[in-house]
């Protein structure tokens, strides 16, 4: 069979295998992905790249405008937002197929890969779940990665053979690849260097200056439109690049320190991707075995194509460089990686003896390999496992939704530290960030100090708080607004699993006394049925590492510290809800299961499951009731 047949039914066994192992989610779960659609719907609505139902609709600078403008297509001809994830997903499943077949030319083209290793490599690869967890929500990297692979073949015949539709088609991709993320920029210094040492250097300077003039317009735009965005809300809503470099500036040994760190954080979340068995001393053992294995393999990559192999190093500089980590920023360059790791084997994958008379235990050795990989990625993605957490997630955004859209009233200003823009999506309300993010900050954590974060509530003209993760963000400074300004500055509106929204109610004394020389007044609106009166504000412990929040039966949330525990004898808790704050703390939690068992006299149920330290429900029976439950307290402890 021809190859363009067996890259067409690659492509659509790929895009079956995604279909099949999606279910929905809303969108605005990741973040990143609701302040996507957020820019689509702008974008759809020809208001042009700003954040649509933020406050002040600052100007979109922080995303390169490709996806959201082929997101922007499905809404403008669609469903609206809501109703946007299910042909979105289609979208990302099918670039994500795609790219299997990109990879699969990459593989039996430029890089000498017979046909039936590389068709097997794809297959295998493309089962690991963080490839389709990617796809399952609207995020760039299925696009990026279709973008990258489609330059890199580009690039790798052109260091062969130089012709205008090749250069022309390498632009292309790269105008494609960088503007829909801005690390695509590795690909101009890898195309310099590998078409520079084929072809000429003059060529590849050549290149590289076409490339950087591609760029040049976006860099310089999204420089301008940050300056126009507040201050305090720069970090969330401007460029990564001012900010990122500022902070480096500001910090530099802080910087180099988190750079290098970042640098073997990235190797170890590969092969945590590439080896899905392991874990703990284990995974650190193949981490190191495989590290001179992977940079041998990316020498002999770099003989088929030097293009591939710079791209694969100057892109895990660029995300070594990055101001956090995430398998996202991975994913994209995972396939090479892995082709790097296995390059040997897979060149060797053809029908009959390979070079050298050799014997074929290398391709057993690999076929065991892949099924070892394969099954249990296979496995995660039958029982959906890879969508846990965002279903964990999604359940909080719709909580979270609920209240607002119960309480808070048309015309006020949300703001949440993660779910702002799916809150605006479902709820309809204007939103904004509520925290500032500086991962490389010296003092205080990456989401700022009290002070930081009131700038922000001021600059957006924040009404409501959503306090997400028990509080661990907005907890503290929460506590300093009632503690400075008692009387109902903050007031508690509605309380969720995990999370509360509360009313601001501060004037200009209040922030005065708060030390912000009172700028920037915006009196809250009538929140419908105020709760304040029968739920007193107690957020004595919402700043803490180890929480727990207590569920009583009328809903009213209070948040408490691990030892806290036994000093409540309240008759009446109906559940306990261990958040992901208090799950870090592991070791402790059969303790703590075991004491709401003596002290409620009642058996402790597992309703969650335990999802990358997520949420974790748990419900306690009177003795009376009639159950057949089994406790789980020694799976949490397993863990």
């Amino acid at each position: 069979m021809r190859t363009p047949w067996v890259a067409a039914a690659l492509g659509a066994a790929l895009y079956a295998l995604g279909w099949w192992s999606w279910h929905p989610v809303p969108i605005g779960v990741w973040h990143d992905d609701g302040a996507y659609v957020l820019m689509a719907q702008s974008i759809a609505a020809g208001d042009g790249l700003t954040w649509a139902g933020v406050a002040n609709a600052p100007p979109a600078a922080k995303f390169p405008p490709l996806f959201p403008a082929v997101a922007a297509g499905v809404l403008r001809w669609g469903p609206d937002a809501r109703q946007a994830a299910v042909p979105l997903a289609r979208l990302n499943l099918g670039l994500m197929a795609l790219a299997g077949v990109l990879y699969f030319l990459l593989l039996t083209g430029p890089l000498g890969v017979p046909r039936i290793g590389a068709l097997g490599a794809t297959a295998v690869l493309w089962t690991a779940p963080a490839l389709w967890r990617l796809a399952s929500v609207p995020l760039s990297e299925p696009l990026f990665m279709v973008a990258c692979l489609a330059f890199l073949l580009a690039a790798s015949r052109l260091e062969r053979s130089g012709t205008a539709l090749l250069t022309a088609t390498l632009l292309l991709a790269f105008a494609a690849a960088f503007h829909t993320r801005t690390a695509g920029v590795a690909l101009a210094g890898a195309a310099a260097i590998g078409v520079g040492s084929r072809r000429g250097w003059a060529r590849g300077a050549g290149l590289a200056t076409g490339m950087a003039v591609i760029a040049l317009p976006w860099v310089l735009w999204s420089r301008a439109a940050t300056a126009g965005i507040a201050e305090p809300l720069r970090d969330v809503l401007g460029s990564y690049g001012g900010w990122l470099a500022e902070q480096a500036l500001r910090n530099p040994l802080t910087y180099v320190a988190f750079a290098l760190r970042n640098a073997w954080e990235v190797w170890e979340r590969a092969i945590t991707i590439l080896v899905p068995l392991l874990s703990g001393w284990p995974l650190l053992a193949a981490a190191i075995v495989l590290a001179p294995i992977g940079l041998f393999g990316l020498v002999r990559l770099g003989r088929a194509s030097p293009t591939v192999a710079a791209f694969v190093v100057f892109y895990l500089i660029v995300v070594a460089l990055w101001p956090f980590q995430s398998e996202r920023l991975v994913a994209p360059v995972l396939p090479l990686v892995a082709a790097a790791i296995a390059g040997p084997i897979l060149v060797s994958s053809g029908p009959g003896p390979p070079p050298g008379g050799v014997g074929r235990a290398p391709f057993w050795a690999l076929l065991a390999l892949a099924v070892g990989f394969a099954l249990p990625n296979f496995l995660v993605l039958a029982r959906g496992g890879h969508l846990e957490d965002f279903d964990v997630r999604a359940r909080a955004l719709a909580a979270a939704s609920e209240a607002v859209g119960s309480w808070v009233p048309v015309e006020s200003v949300v703001g949440a530290p993660e779910l702002w823009a799916g809150l605006h999506i479902y709820t309809g309300r204007t939103v904004s960030p509520s925290a500032r993010f500086l991962p490389l900050a010296r003092a205080g954590p990456s989401w700022g100090t009290p002070e930081q974060q009131y700038r922000v509530w001021i600059a957006a003209g924040i009404d409501y708080v959503l306090a997400e993760h028990a509080g661990g963000v907005h907890g503290d400074a929460l506590d300093r607004v009632d503690a400075e300004c008692p009387g109902g500055a903050v007031e508690l509106v509605a309380t969720m699993p995990g999370s509360l929204l509360a009313r601001l109610n501060w004037d200009a004394a209040c922030r005065e006394r708060l030390g912000l020389g009172g700028a920037g007044e915006r009196p809250g609106g009538d929140a419908r049925g105020s709760t304040s009166a029968d739920s007193p504000l107690d957020l004595a412990f919402l700043g803490r590492v180890d929480l727990l929040g207590v569920a009583f039966p009328e809903q009213d949330l209070l948040h408490l510290g691990v030892e806290e525990l036994p000093r409540f004898r309240v008759p009446g808790i109906e559940s306990v809800v261990v958040d992901q704050q208090g799950l870090v703390h592991q070791p402790v939690l059969p303790a703590i299961l075991t004491d709401v068992t003596k002290d409620l006299g009642s058996e402790v149920i597992l309703e969650g499951s335990l999802i990358e330290p997520r949420l974790i429900f748990i419900t306690t029976l009177a003795t009376d009731r009639t159950h057949s439950t089994i406790p789980m307290a020694d799976e949490i402890d397993e863990r």
